[in-house]
């Protein structure tokens, strides 16, 4: 999250931007009133909330001391990478690129590290394997309630499969996602699988893609001394594909490469036949692209982010190499030994505008001399599923309208039906990652969100000098917090304003910090690691601001950046401590986020220490009155861009609302009229509240008001 701090400052609006690298934020949205917690119970009826957005608080529960927002995920937990293949969390390292929720790819820029013994949430969706996460951690998901027609029948929505579903227009049924804890799922929510939407042309030809399809397929490499190269191509064909894959690659070798075949390699016992062509080039080529060994190939990131319209043409020729089209189950089986290449698949099938779902199998062997038992993937597709290849497989028609089943695209995405949930207690190692800008991942087909903020940095001995794994924790402008420190003071958050890109009137705040959580975190740097704290805050912002809301609401405005205001700071490589009115040390000055070598030679980062640390007791403590957080203001462009909203407490009705707009007398009749009906359900017990109050807080203004005058 941004965080800003204001020292010795003239005008108090002096304010110096401080982004924190490696964090973001968890952030519902909230109704706020006049007295934030007081109105907060009022309106969950006695201090527990089931809101629209399937998110629950638990103001006793949350505001211990102890209490963790403990979002991770055990070992062999599969996340989506950057290159479309996958890779085991605990593999996973600082620097990786992964797919975030949004379906861009993102940098992962710290790798959090813990033990526990506690129950974990397994949640199985259709097609997809299980996965078990600590109950905090959110899923991206569309409700079990959205997963219906809420345009027409109400019946199950089968997603522009429909002739009105064309006539208008209507490719989903307006669900809107969201995020939810694991614990708070429910059987039918759907989680979301996002499309990989980065696009990078480097010019591939139609052919040359048509070429490389061939070549995953039924290609590989081997050195050859024939025709003056050293290397060849070869592809491994069947005997009666000769005069149709075998005349097509050759076309297709002669116009990328201007090379032909030298020969063919008759295999009988395999009933095959080899396809040989010389060429120093395409082996270059090839190798670059997809690799040769059958069970290792993966296709380059060039390949990946290619436009959908190059790729369906791969698509198509690996589906000419290697697939089964069933004409009876009217869909298409893709065959691979490459578990990167299966991954890849599934990604591209999305990106052209379909959908495969991915099983794993075992191949019984091969013919005599190649028995060995090996993994086999297989990526099935839908004919109705196939995007931008719809139309050149030739299928029965249907009788009926399409069948989505239990997994199907959702707009320019596809989503999972929940089918099982469970609960298991799991002792030893959990991971989690922060990713930049989105804090967000894809493990095991499912969209998730990390919720971090504001860390601490662990300090050495001296009490100053801060841990080399900790280097990369110092923001943009030098600043950081020791341990001490922030546990000393994080509870400041609490009762801080809301403001909208720093503006820091009183008469313009927009909410309430309403709680800060400290959370221990085992870090793992690129020095080495360390044991630090991240804080996670709950913001409230009034819903009277319509625009903001809106906003917030809608995804347009989804980042914050915090105040901080610091009586003392530390030099991290001197020690010296410094006041307000004091000059800063040659090494803020000159040397602020400069790095160098101690007597150890061990390398070091000097740094500006927010508050400081005494000695009490016999130990080092962090003084409470030498830093406060004073603000978390929405803004367009944070000093941090990884502070994003997670959580987001949803809407009250619809007629609560409409009341916090009506004008003070309309307000007072609308209370009348509310006290003579008998209230018996939930939302009629809201909107009575939420008029109640509304109106003791106008009166309460109104009487301040008039003393100040």
């Amino acid at each position: 999250m941004g965080l800003e701090m204001n020292r010795r400052c003239t005008d108090g609006m002096c304010l110096m931007m401080a982004g924190a690298r490696t964090f973001n934020l968890d952030l519902p949205v909230a109704t706020i009133l006049s007295n934030p917690r007081h109105d907060w119970n009022m309106l969950t009826a006695g201090g527990r909330l089931r809101v629209a957005r399937e998110i629950d608080v638990d103001w006793k529960k949350f505001n211990q001391d102890n209490f963790l927002f403990s979002h991770c995920f055990v070992p062999g937990t599969m996340v989506l990478m950057g290159d479309g293949t996958e890779k085991s969390i605990e593999q996973v390292v600082k620097g990786d690129m992964v797919v975030s929720h949004t379906g861009c790819v993102r940098r992962v820029t710290a790798v959090m590290i813990r033990e526990v013994d506690e129950e974990l949430v397994v949640v199985k969706s259709a097609s997809l394997q299980e996965m078990a996460s600590t109950g905090e951690h959110p899923y991206f998901i569309l409700p079990k309630g959205q997963a219906s027609c809420n345009r027409y029948d109400g019946k199950k929505c089968v997603y522009g499969h429909t002739g009105r579903c064309k006539k208008n227009e209507c490719g989903d049924n307006g669900g809107v996602m969201s995020f939810v804890r694991a614990d708070a799922l429910a059987i039918g929510d759907r989680t979301f699988l996002p499309t990989m939407n980065k696009v990078v042309d480097v010019g591939f030809t139609k052919n040359q893609m048509r070429l490389l399809g061939y070549y995953i397929s039924e290609g590989g490499l081997a050195k050859d001394d024939r025709e003056g190269e050293s290397n060849s191509v070869r592809f491994h064909i069947s005997k009666l594909e000769i005069d149709t894959l075998g005349t097509e690659i050759s076309n297709l070798m002669m116009e990328c490469f201007r090379v032909g075949t030298h020969g063919t390699i008759e295999t009988e016992e395999q009933g095959g036949t080899t396809l040989s062509f010389a060429s120093d080039a395409a082996y270059a080529w090839c190798e670059k692209h997809v690799g040769h060994i059958a069970n290792q190939k993966r296709l380059s990131e060039d390949v990946m982010f290619s436009p959908p319209d190059m790729q369906a043409e791969m698509m198509d020729t690996w589906i000419k190499g290697d697939g089964n089209v069933d004409r009876v189950k009217r869909s298409i089986r893709l065959s691979t030994a490459s578990p990167f290449l299966a991954s890849q698949a599934e990604v591209l099938f999305g990106r052209i505008g379909g959908m495969g779902n991915i099983y794993e199998g075992v191949n019984p062997g091969g013919p005599t001399g190649r028995d060995k038992i090996f993994p086999i993937f297989q990526i099935s597709v839908k004919s109705s599923e196939l995007g931008k290849l719809e139309g050149r497989y030739e299928f029965p028609k249907f009788s009926r309208w399409a069948r989505t089943g239990q997994r199907y695209r959702h707009a320019a995405c596809s989503v999972s039906e929940v089918t099982r949930l469970s609960r298991r207690q799991y002792k030893g190692l959990v991971y989690n990652l922060s990713v930049a800008q989105d804090e967000s991942y894809v493990v095991n087909r499912m969209a998730v969100h990390n919720c971090t903020i504001v860390a601490s940095v662990e300090l050495e001995d001296d009490g100053h000098t801060i841990k080399s794994a900790c280097n990369e924790l110092v923001n943009n402008n030098g600043n950081a917090w020791s341990n001490e420190v922030l546990l000393s003071t994080f509870k400041s958050f609490v009762g801080g304003e809301n403001y909208l890109e720093h503006v820091q009137v009183p008469e313009l705040s927009k909410g309430k910090i309403l709680d800060a959580v400290a959370r221990p975190v085992h870090f793992k740097g690129a020095r080495g690691e360390a044991n630090i704290y991240y804080i996670d805050i709950l913001v409230a912002t009034n819903r009277k601001h319509d625009e903001l809301v809106g906003k917030i609401a809608s995804g347009e405005l989804t980042t914050l950046s915090m105040g901080c205001l610091a009586d003392y700071v530390q030099c991290s490589k001197c020690g010296k401590v410094l006041g307000d009115n004091d000059p800063n040390c040659s090494h803020l000055d000159n040397e602020m986020l400069h790095k160098y070598i101690d007597k150890k030679g061990v390398q070091r980062i000097v740094s500006e220490l927010c508050g400081r640390t005494v000695m009490k007791g016999g130990k080092r403590v962090g003084d409470t009155k030498s830093c406060k957080f004073i603000e978390a203001s929405w803004v367009a462009k944070p000093a941090f861009t990884g502070a994003v909203l997670n959580h987001y407490i949803g809407d009250i009705s619809k007629e609560a609302a409409k009341i916090l707009a009506f004008p003070t007398w309309k307000l007072s009749e609308a209370m009348d009229d509310i006290f003579k009906l008998r209230v018996a359900d939930r939302a009629g017990m809201l909107v009575l509240k939420v008029a109640r109050t509304e109106l003791m807080r106008r009166k309460h203004e109104a009487m301040i008001e008039r003393i100040i005058r």
